[in-house]
């Protein structure tokens, strides 16, 4: 009987390669020819699975005990909780300010949201603010929860936010072509402030 933190393991590769073959252009190119006009709700069936699957990793990462990895100082915990504050913000301004386009919910009103290349706000930064508040959030939780199920959890995380920004950037240059390839050279894609803009 496997272990359950190979179970968790293998839990999350199988979260990252579903999402990534769900968002996968060649995929949705493949269900827009067989649902027609349905496929308008393609994105709110793929946002309610991300969010159960999602939550069922979760639920059994936390259905077992997990070893400390060690004990964090306080000098280590303190700022680690304004992380965690600074990074849930970050995801709660993108979240509410791209909450209609990105959940889908535009289709059950019957209307399509303008397509537009945002590069105003957090954008300016850099050009991913959601993940970037994401990995800042998760990270600084293990710092202060140092335990095993959650190395797990914020490696896969992160392996599935670069992966998943690839794929994203290669989109987003098929969309906006040379308005991006600009934006590309003038903002960093993950990491706000750093030397070389284009990652």
């Amino acid at each position: 009987m496997l272990h359950p933190h190979i179970w968790l393991i293998i839990f999350w590769i199988l979260f990252g390669v579903s999402h990534s073959l769900l968002a996968s252009i060649w995929f949705k190119n493949q269900i827009r020819m067989l649902a027609g006009r349905s496929f308008k709700y393609y994105r709110i069936i793929y946002n309610l699975f991300s969010f159960l699957s999602l939550g069922l990793i979760l639920y059994f990462q936390y259905s077992f005990s997990s070893p400390a990895l060690w004990v964090s100082p306080y000098w280590i915990t303190l700022p680690a909780f304004l992380f965690v504050a600074l990074g849930g913000l970050i995801m709660l301004i993108c979240i509410t300010r791209y909450f209609l386009p990105m959940s889908g919910l535009s289709a059950l009103r019957n209307k399509n949201e303008d397509s537009f290349l945002v590069i105003d706000g957090m954008h300016r930064f850099v050009r991913h603010p959601l993940y970037f508040g994401t990995l800042m959030l998760v990270w600084a939780l293990f710092l202060i929860y140092p335990f095993l199920n959650n190395l797990i959890c914020c490696t896969a995380i992160t392996l599935y936010t670069f992966l998943g920004t690839v794929m994203e950037e290669k989109k987003l240059l098929i969309q906006f072509g040379n308005e991006y390839r600009k934006y590309q050279r003038e903002v960093p894609m993950l990491v706000p402030f750093t030397k070389f803009a284009r990652q």
